[in-house]
């Protein structure tokens, strides 16, 4: 099971509970808390998980994964057992298990589709500069991505361009100071096109690297340039060397591969 972009081993437990009429959380795409009052009651919500080795990862690892998702339940997308919707993890606990096996247990709420949708607001905003260059002239263009699997957006001035990368076609939208962008787009999408951090552990081939949800990952080492934290967005990579001793190969994505373009 995932939520959002998050890989979960094994739901033992999901269950309702009884709860309250209102919710907080951080919107998405906004510098300060937002306080959201719900007409309908959300149901609080528990799982419980089984946490062992999977793919590349550790139990302790993906409970280091879970305790990231006490974040905007705007990433964290459902799709289990009759539930699609988006869930506000209030509260992880990771207790350390016997053998390989480690147990999770989540709690929070419950947002279910179609009531609520993911929602973004972009709000351009013209920013002095050494080559005085202004918005809308010298080519200056300002474009607004858009998420990949976007249903509806408005704003900006009607003139889109759009980018291929490796997790499919990106949209983005000229925008304009007095006209903000805003849009909505599916769950299903919800790790197309997104920023990933990677951990190499020291090896070159990236089959190897382990995806980081956590702020408070520790690299294995970060002081080797073959440790270094490794980052894609699907339009550029940021690979080590195949030897742990050359610079930064910077890859960029031109619409069927990757190629190395520059280094640093």
């Amino acid at each position: 099971m995932y939520i959002g972009d998050v890989f979960i081993p094994a739901i033992t437990r999901f269950d309702d509970i009884q709860g309250q009429k209102v919710i907080q959380f951080r919107a998405l795409g906004y510098d300060y808390p937002v306080v959201v009052s719900f007409k309908k009651d959300l149901q609080e919500v528990e799982l419980e998980a089984a946490l062992y080795p999977s793919g590349s990862k550790t139990a302790r690892e993906y409970a280091e994964d879970i305790r990231a998702l006490l974040r905007d339940p705007a990433y964290n997308w459902v799709d289990y057992a009759g539930r699609a919707g988006y869930l506000a993890v209030e509260e992880v606990s990771t207790p350390e298990g016997h053998g390989l096996v480690q147990e999770a247990i989540l709690r929070g709420r419950y947002l279910p589709t179609p009531i609520y949708k993911r929602y973004l607001k972009s709000n351009p905003v013209i920013e002095t500069n050494d080559f005085s260059l202004a918005l809308g002239s010298d080519g200056c263009d300002c474009y607004v991505p858009l998420p990949i699997g976007y249903t509806y957006y408005s704003g900006g001035d009607g003139s889109t361009i759009t980018r291929a990368c490796a997790d499919g076609t990106i949209t983005l939208v000229k925008a304009t100071t007095s006209n903000q962008i805003d849009f909505d787009f599916d769950g299903d999408e919800v790790n197309c096109g997104e920023c990933k951090l990677y951990d190499t552990g020291g090896s070159s081939a990236e089959t190897d690297w382990k995806r980081v949800f956590s702020t408070q990952h520790t690299f294995s080492d970060p002081t080797l340039i073959s440790d270094y934290p490794q980052i894609d967005n699907g339009l550029i990579k940021m690979p080590t060397g195949a030897d742990g001793t050359t610079d930064h190969h910077i890859k960029v994505y031109d619409g069927s591969s990757w190629n190395t373009k520059a280094l640093l």
